[in-house]
């Protein structure tokens, strides 16, 4: 007769409660310093995402590129702008 052995398994870690609730604390923190660095206008944040239409910026940003806008107390030459056409 063949003799069988009972699987052995690791016993469970527990978790520990202090730990989880640092880690929670943690992720929670990281997702809204995600949300204030990237959360659209409309939503309270600073930044409005478009995309460009057009290759008027080629090299550095072509048609269909991803651009977040701001708005900026003042404008020098050489910065670049992004402003809406109503006719688009």
């Amino acid at each position: 007769m063949a003799q069988t052995t009972a699987a052995t398994s690791k016993p469970r870690r527990r978790i520990n409660p202090f730990h989880a609730g640092i880690s929670g604390a943690a992720s929670l923190l990281f997702v809204a310093a995600l949300w204030i660095l990237f959360a659209p206008v409309n939503l309270g944040g600073k930044f409005a995402y478009f995309f460009v239409v057009g290759n008027s910026m080629q090299p550095h940003i072509t048609a269909n590129d991803l651009v977040l806008l701001r708005a900026a107390d003042r404008y020098d030459v050489g910065d670049v702008i992004g402003f809406r056409d109503p006719e688009l």
